[in-house]
């Protein structure tokens, strides 16, 4: 059974869907399992303002996204490479 946490972290889509307005894109599909994710970053000088993604995937890799588009928001490019 899933654990309720990853399926309310999954269920958060305040961050879903992408909108066509980016500095930065990305999509990238498993080949092991076939989970497909695209994000897209809008940045201002060199700061994360926004990430959004969509994602044809278990609940597994859309909890994923979801956290990712939460926590790397306002971050420094250089520091998260």
């Amino acid at each position: 059974m899933i654990d309720q946490r990853i399926l309310k972290i999954a269920s958060d889509t305040s961050n879903y869907g992408l909108e066509k307005n980016f500095t930065h894109y990305a999509s990238q599909k498993n080949k092991i399992c076939g989970d497909r994710i695209s994000l897209e970053i809008k940045t201002n000088k060199n700061i994360i303002e926004k990430i959004r993604y969509e994602t044809e995937s278990c609940i597994f890799c859309q909890a994923s996204a979801s956290i990712i588009s939460a926590k790397f928001k306002d971050l420094n490019l250089d520091n998260l490479k």
